[in-house]
């Protein structure tokens, strides 16, 4: 649903120099030629009447969208999503050395969880996602004071990890990065 607003505002805002398309009836007609199907069928219809019975003179007012978009989120938000988010982002785990797979998934969903990168709990779930051998190097001195610091510090390590493991298997050492990378049978290159 969020998605779907979004992209008819970029839509409307590249086309805004085409007659017409910032209208406020104009933007609302066009959007409801967007929802398909039959579980909105009879809400696009309901909407199509009530812009029908405007004046396009007279009434033609931003209130108008926003109007629209309040009734759409009313009917089609996801009521669920912030808690499902949550959820998720409480089992998040960097799986593999894609430490910015990980960041930024860890950020969409702290997004939608509607945490702020200033929460000390942001913090503490973004530190339960790390794999242990990159906790302890992450939480070593000096500490990371914010998340922008830890975010950072676990970057750095990554990579650091990335690289010697890269050297070793270059020199032929593949005992020697599995004994540093293997953690309980799950290997992390």
């Amino acid at each position: 649903m969020d998605n779907f607003i979004e992209e008819v505002k970029q839509y409307l805002c590249l086309n805004s120099d085409v007659a017409g398309y910032n209208l406020p009836i104009k933007k609302v007609t066009f959007t409801l030629t967007l929802i398909k199907g039959p579980e909105t069928a009879g809400w696009v219809k309901d909407i199509g009447n009530a812009i029908d019975q405007l004046n396009p003179v007279t009434q033609n007012v931003d209130a108008v969208w926003d109007t629209f978009l309040d009734k759409f989120l009313d009917c089609f938000q996801d009521t669920q999503s912030e808690v499902r988010a949550c959820q998720e982002l409480k089992h998040l785990k960097l799986q593999t050395m894609e430490v910015n797979q990980y960041i930024t998934k860890f950020e969409e969903l702290a997004c939608k969880s509607r945490y702020s990168t200033g929460n000390a709990k942001i913090y503490e779930l973004f530190l339960e996602g790390l794999p242990h051998d990159i906790l302890k190097d992450v939480m070593a001195l000096p500490i990371p004071q914010d998340y922008a610091e830890l975010k950072q510090k676990a970057v750095n390590i990554v990579r650091s990890m990335v690289l010697m493991s890269n050297i070793l298997k270059g020199r032929g050492e593949q005992r020697t990065i599995t004994r540093l990378f293997n953690q309980g049978n799950k290997l992390y290159f």
